[in-house]
């Protein structure tokens, strides 16, 4: 393969695909994160750091996956500071998204983030999946908050 360099970055040359740097690696992280039965936490946060030290402004779908492979590893801290980053980028959020920031604030026992992050995603009209209701209505379960438990079923009756 013929590597040249551009403005963005070096180019990797395979046929007649041609991708900078940047995009390699957001590719390799969307993979990575993807369709790695478990991927680690560590493996989510190396290549998010190199995305990040070769200039790649990360979006959405970087942020997601690596929201999504903390959250199922356990490390709902390395979650929860991707949701915050992602939100402070004013990126648009996503279902997917906001689903496991809920999930990983529910394992967190912080049953009151886990409801504000659910009504941020509904008034920016994102429908959360099932499981982040289920997760925050444990959390709130856990911390004896019965009537917010209560409540967050009814709305998730009338939602469907």
């Amino acid at each position: 393969a013929h590597a040249a360099r551009d403005a963005r970055g070096p180019l990797l040359r395979e046929g007649a695909l041609t991708l900078t740097l940047p995009l390699t690696l957001a590719l390799a992280l969307t993979l990575t994160l993807t369709i790695t039965p478990s991927p680690s936490p560590s493996q989510a946060s190396a290549l998010l750091r190199r995305m990040r030290e070769t200039g790649v402004r990360l979006n959405a779908l970087s942020y997601t996956a690596g929201i999504s492979a903390a959250q199922r590893q356990g490390d709902s801290q390395l979650a929860l500071s991707l949701y915050s980053e992602m939100e402070a980028a004013s990126l648009p959020p996503n279902a997917l998204a906001g689903g496991a920031a809920v999930t990983a604030q529910a394992a967190s026992r912080r049953w009151q983030d886990a409801l504000s992050t659910l009504a941020r995603l509904a008034a920016q009209q994102v429908a959360p999946r099932t499981a982040a209701f289920n997760d925050a209505m444990r959390a709130c379960v856990a911390a004896e908050q019965w009537d917010e438990a209560t409540r967050l079923h009814a709305r998730m009756e009338e939602a469907g």
